[in-house]
């Protein structure tokens, strides 16, 4: 993976495709937008962005829609002791701060409109007018900003100036939507188990079907939710190993009430393949276990695993994988044979 980004995991064309970019306009002095929805990243690629600017000055990172709009321009702008009531010291801005810098305005769209006129004006003109001074401060910052919404929408709501939208945005970046890189997941899985495991000492490793549930999900909140579900399946997970069945409790697609007596597996065919691959995974692959389990023939379980494009052999293969890729995380607790006899060999 290239160091540009480092943090940027992936290596779907998407993510391959953003780093590159971030390499091609890091060092320019421009302004950069950032676009991505909820959970995407976005202050990941503000860092990334700084880290390769060759800038030797601080990364400033601010909310704009944590910032009470009575103290964004204070706080953005600094101001003198005396400049107002309560104003009992000299304060310095975050933008005098980020000299030499860059200067991250996250969810810029929620900006007050009064106080946008005054940001351009420091954007154009690398001036800082501070509360209660007469005089102007110089400071050499770089603006990167990050918005979920189009700014130019908001322009046409009325909510934001059209010439610092224009300003902001002479580059943008956007981010994809983890939906949109799901080949990505596997490795964004693994990461954060490891993370998790060294800190907890919870599992760190998943069955090759609780990676084929965490792919076929939406994931509204992309990455950070991704994060919460595994950690959450973590925590209700016995061994080493997490199930399928603990990903579904995690998401909350459990119906935890219980099979009706003697259901049939074979009963209209309805058994869908998620279902199915909790159920396997829940029997440890036994599928005389399994048989047993539904009062069906060990023939109809291969039947409906045939039809439904499931190779007991190749997951099999597959959890050694992952095994292998993630062993290290749970060192001392139990060895690669227990692993994999606990997940079905």
């Amino acid at each position: 993976m290239s160091a540009i980004g480092s943090q940027l995991l992936g290596e779907s064309i998407a993510m391959q495709a953003l780093r590159a970019m971030i390499a091609r306009v890091a060092a320019r002095d421009v302004a950069v937008a950032i676009r991505g929805e909820t959970g995407t990243g976005k202050e990941l690629v503000a860092q990334a962005l700084h880290q390769a600017s060759g800038r030797r000055g601080p990364l400033i990172s601010v909310n704009s829609s944590a910032l009470p709009s009575a103290l964004f321009e204070s706080n953005l702008f600094g101001h003198r002791k005396g400049a107002f009531t309560g104003a009992t010291e000299n304060r310095r801005g975050l933008l005098s701060q980020a000299h030499g810098g860059t200067l991250f305005l996250d969810e810029i769209g929620d900006m007050p409109p009064e106080q946008q006129p005054k940001l351009l004006r420091a954007i154009e003109l690398k001036i800082v007018s501070v509360l209660g001074s007469e005089r102007d401060e110089r400071s050499d910052f770089r603006v990167v900003v990050a918005t979920h919404a189009d700014l130019m929408e908001l322009v046409d709501r009325g909510r934001f100036r059209a010439d610092l939208a224009h300003r902001l945005q002479g580059f943008v970046l956007a981010i994809p939507p983890l939906r949109e890189r799901v080949e990505d997941i596997p490795l964004l899985a693994r990461h954060f188990l490891h993370l998790n495991a060294e800190t907890s000492g919870d599992p760190a490793m998943l069955t090759p079907s609780a990676v084929d549930l965490l792919q076929a999900q939406a994931w509204p909140g992309n990455v950070r939710q991704l994060r919460t579900v595994l950690v959450r399946a973590a925590l209700m997970s016995e061994g080493a190993v997490i199930p399928v069945s603990a990903i579904m409790d995690a998401l909350g697609q459990r119906d935890h009430g219980g099979a009706a007596p003697g259901r049939r597996i074979d009963q209209g065919l309805g058994l869908a393949r998620t279902e199915l691959l909790v159920e396997l995974d829940e029997a440890g692959w036994d599928t005389d276990e399994l048989a047993r389990r539904y009062g069906v023939d060990r023939s109809t379980i291969y039947r409906r695993m045939e039809r439904l494009g499931i190779d007991p052999q190749a997951r099999k293969a597959s959890l050694r994988t992952l095994g292998g890729s993630t062993m290290s995380a749970t060192r001392g607790r139990r060895s690669s044979n227990d692993l994999l006899e606990s997940s079905g060999r």
